[in-house]
């Protein structure tokens, strides 16, 4: 009996040990240029302590963010690989389904000066100006609460992996007054209609990239004070094929789309250049009128020169 009791208490623990283990922090450590290093390097600008993170299909989560060098403003979260100690397994975190941010659905996304670490009473988020995410990100959040809300100084946002949103409650990007520019390069990108904010002034669908629209996700951008530009790269479908609107605000104020293509030479008339009729509506009813927008080849936008045999309108000659 004794014998068994033991064995059962061995049992226990073993399971104890390996349930800490799988629900743990692990920290994850980045230099001045967004490289994740180890924690030995002589460059960290700062450690992101990620909680259960080797949960793959959507409870890993970003807790907190800790400055080794308070004055950082721009912050990348790289494309995360850890090794788990329990079994070996590398796992790459662009991998995952999406990742959490911050303690729940209507917190900040704190960072803290790393003397701060364990009291945390000071954090330093609104002096950050541009932030980067390089694994899947569910941007949570409701009304006036979210997990960047209140990042009052952040002016660019970019995605190079997943942003899925599927909430439209809002809040992800509330108080975010100065938020110009957001840009998307990953895949499989899931927008709702209470995804964007009305201050923002450039919104790029980079090459490459591929997203799902579910509502009027561009709806709530109504910028009164300059024009924004919506960058659309034709890989955009919207989750109801019937009903393709991107706002329904037909009118709204300053709102300009531009398609962005490989190439226009003999795809496109010069009439269709200066005004394409848009494969997006807007209006108030579904399914909406049309959007007209103007056109750009890629090399165009991104400044780039191509030899003129690639027969398309941005060359060297």
């Amino acid at each position: 009996m004794k014998k068994k009791f033991l064995l059962l208490t061995v049992l226990v623990l073993a399971l104890v040990c390996l349930l800490a283990i799988s629900a743990s922090a692990e920290m994850v450590y980045v230099d001045h240029n967004g490289n994740q290093v180890t924690a030995d390097s002589d460059d960290i600008a700062y450690e992101l302590e990620f909680e259960k993170p080797w949960e793959t299909g959507g409870n890993c989560r970003l807790k907190y963010i800790y400055l080794y060098d308070t004055t950082v403003t721009k912050i990348i979260v790289p494309a995360v690989e850890l090794t788990n100690p329990s079994n070996g397994q590398v796992y790459k975190f662009a991998e995952y389904s999406y990742i959490r941010l911050s303690t729940g659905w209507g917190a900040t996304l704190s960072i803290y000066a790393l003397a701060d670490k364990e009291e945390k009473t000071t954090s330093l988020h609104t002096q950050i100006t541009e932030l980067e995410f390089h694994i899947p990100i569910l941007g949570d959040g409701a009304s006036q609460s979210g997990n960047l809300a209140g990042w009052t100084g952040l002016e660019k946002l970019s995605f190079y992996s997943r942003a899925y949103e599927p909430q439209a409650k809002g809040g992800f990007l509330y108080n975010c007054p100065n938020l110009k520019e957001i840009h998307f390069y990953g895949q499989n990108n899931y927008l709702t209609g209470n995804f964007f904010v009305s201050t923002m002034e450039t919104i790029v669908f980079h090459k490459g990239s591929t997203s799902t629209i579910h509502g009027q996700a561009i709806n709530n951008v109504n910028n009164t004070t300059a024009v924004t530009t919506v960058y659309l790269n034709g890989s955009i479908a919207n989750n109801n094929p019937d009903d393709t609107r991107l706002t329904w605000n037909k009118n709204t104020a300053g709102l300009k789309f531009v398609l962005l293509v490989p190439k226009t030479e003999g795809v496109y008339t010069d009439e269709e250049i200066a005004n394409y009729e848009l494969p997006y509506k807007g209006g108030n009813k579904a399914p909406g009128t049309n959007w007209y927008g103007t056109i750009m080849t890629y090399c165009e936008f991104y400044g780039e020169h191509n030899y003129a045999e690639d027969d398309h309108n941005c060359t060297t000659g």
